[in-house]
């Protein structure tokens, strides 16, 4: 088993992953659910609009149109007939006799053979007369005598339905309509006036067959819906319902007709929709209604056609979803085994690219932090290394340092006693680099006059080996540089090689130079010499850890390059310019450093 899945916290992680998926589900399912039902109010309020605009007002309209072509018509037949039958001469005289002559029988059969001979010459050439819309005419006089002309005559049932029509209406208005269910009959009453005096003379009843009223106006297929038509009196001059023929109509529908403007739909709130049409030459008005129900129910219809779809929608969802989190698991599956792989190899393995952005950009940032990582990794380790080595050194230049000092005193003392100063300076200048030694072990990093007192104590002894053929100088721009701090040893290996690769070889007299001097932030030292010089393509700067391992020359030079960009970065170290025959300078180049 991995590291990772041996950590609780990956287990924590495999946990919220798998609650992740279902997250990213859920998150697909609402994405399209309420989407799905917004729209599906919005398609029910744009679908309404256009359901109540287009096709409820097209209906009604319709219905409307083919009421004008039929029902209209024929009430404007009825109105014109009705018209010429009021204005005939010959009836009006008739009974202006009838009312004001002495009254006998030769008198009564007169008018009553003149009125019938002009029902017969006036109805003969009338259009509804003809086509069966009027199948019977009554002129009534005021004293209960009665003249017809009917299609059915003689027949004592329409006889007796028209004389109590007469009796029980007539005289409470001038204008009466009645229904009569038992033939079908409609009955419109008129009184018949004189011009002059304006006195009733009679009145005129036609009766109308319904069926024939309504002439091929149909809403068998619309039962629920009513159309009527009703006069300036608010009295149903037709309707869908003929036994409503001739009434008053309801105050809830005179409010509706009312709130309706001509030719327009009305959404009443929850009621009716409506639309009114006005009739200007009859001074009528037609209305038609609708239970606003009937059309919400064929609105709602279609809402299990979508639930399905809806349903539908949501199975692709969870399909999708499912595909669409595994899809995406593949390669975080990938770069979890990548992260395995690279604790597992310390750090060195590094993630590959990938197709999409995203990824490939989470492999970048990984890869660079791989990178700070080991570069973090060597810098820190190799520094603690390198302190560690330097503390071991310095142990073990302390075995048994009392010891040696003792012994170093002892000879001082016998070279003091024979009166030989050289030995005497030799072995101090001896016993200061050891005591050097000793007291800089523990410390990284020393104060320049510190260095270049060791340095001096250095020189001192390989003067003397050198029989006064070596010279040396230094060089110092400002006391105030002394008290800024370098790696020891720092000089001293400069020294070094150059007495070794310049010095040792050259059998004239030699120099050697120190110059230290300062810009605004770095400390500049250099080593300068005359000797024999050497090839600097030979010079190769190894690693810490190479140097460590490496055996031959120059090992001292990398370990203090090392050293020095280990401490301050890879701006700073050594450089090396050397030509043969005339030398070689070595540059070291590190900041201003005050820190204790």
């Amino acid at each position: 088993m991995s590291v990772l899945k041996k950590n609780p916290h990956f287990l924590k992680f495999q946990r919220q992953r798998q609650y992740l998926r279902t997250r990213i589900i859920v998150i697909v399912l609402i994405a399209i659910l309420i989407p799905s039902i917004m729209f599906m109010f919005y398609t029910y309020s744009i679908f309404k609009d256009y359901f109540y605009s287009i096709y409820v007002e097209g209906s009604i309209k319709q219905t409307l149109n083919h009421l004008g072509d039929s029902v209209i018509n024929n009430l404007r037949t009825l109105d014109n007939t009705q018209h010429i039958l009021l204005s005939s001469q010959t009836i009006r005289t008739s009974l202006y006799e009838l009312n004001h002559a002495e009254k006998s029988y030769y008198l009564t059969q007169k008018v009553k053979l003149n009125i019938e001979n002009e029902l017969k010459y006036i109805l003969s050439n009338d259009y509804a007369f003809n086509h069966d819309l009027i199948d019977s005419v009554f002129v009534c006089s005021s004293h209960t005598y009665f003249y017809l002309l009917s299609d059915y005559l003689p027949n004592d049932t329409i006889l007796k339905e028209a004389q109590e029509f007469h009796t029980n209406y007539t005289n409470d208005s001038k204008e009466v309509i009645r229904y009569y269910p038992t033939h079908g009959k409609i009955y419109f009453s008129k009184t018949i006036t004189d011009y002059v005096t304006d006195s009733v003379l009679g009145m005129l009843i036609i009766g109308v067959d319904y069926k024939a009223l309504k002439g091929f106006f149909d809403q068998s297929d619309h039962k629920e819906w009513t159309t009527a038509i009703f006069d300036n009196q608010n009295i149903y001059r037709f309707h869908t319902d003929p036994n409503q023929i001739g009434i008053t109509i309801p105050d809830d529908i005179f409010t509706l007709s009312k709130m309706s403007s001509i030719n327009q739909l009305i959404d009443l709130e929850g009621d009716y929709l409506a639309i009114t049409e006005e009739i200007r030459d009859l001074n009528f008005k037609a209305i038609t209604y609708v239970p606003k129900s009937l059309f919400q129910s064929e609105i709602w219809r279609a809402l299990p056609d979508y639930i399905y779809f809806v349903l539908f929608s949501i199975l692709i969802a969870v399909i999708v979803g499912i595909y669409a989190v595994s899809y995406m698991t593949v390669p975080l599956k990938k770069i979890t085994e990548h992260i395995e792989e690279t604790i597992s190899s310390h750090f060195k393995t590094k993630m590959p690219t990938y197709k999409y952005k995203e990824l490939n950009e989470l492999s970048c940032a990984y890869n660079d932090m791989i990178d700070q990582i080991q570069y973090l990794f060597s810098e820190v380790y190799e520094k603690q290394i390198l302190v560690r080595e330097s503390e071991l050194k310095a142990l073990h230049a302390q075995i048994n340092p009392h010891f040696m000092f003792n012994v170093l005193e002892s000879i001082i003392w016998e070279a003091r006693q024979s009166e030989n100063e050289k030995i005497e300076q030799m072995i101090t200048a001896l016993s200061q680099l050891l005591r050097n030694n000793l007291t800089f072990s523990n410390q990284d990093k020393v104060t320049l006059e510190q260095e270049l007192d060791y340095v001096n104590f250095y020189l001192y002894l390989q003067t003397l080996r050198f029989s006064n053929r070596l010279k040396t100088k230094t060089n110092l721009c400002s006391d105030d540089l002394l008290k800024y701090k370098l790696p020891k040893f720092s000089i001293q290996t400069l020294i070094e090689n150059a007495i070794i690769h310049g010095i040792e070889c050259k059998m004239t007299s030699s120099f050697i130079s120190i110059n230290v001097k300062e810009n605004d932030s770095d400390l500049i030292i250099t080593v300068q010499d005359d000797g024999v010089g050497f090839d600097v393509s030979q010079l190769n700067w190894l690693s810490f850890k190479e140097a460590k391992t490496s055996v031959g020359s120059h090992v001292g030079l990398n370990n203090i390059n090392n050293r020095i960009r280990l401490l301050y970065g890879s701006p700073y170290g050594i450089t090396i310019t050397s030509e043969a025959g005339v030398g070689t300078l070595a540059r070291i180049i590190i900041p201003k450093d005050m820190e204790v």
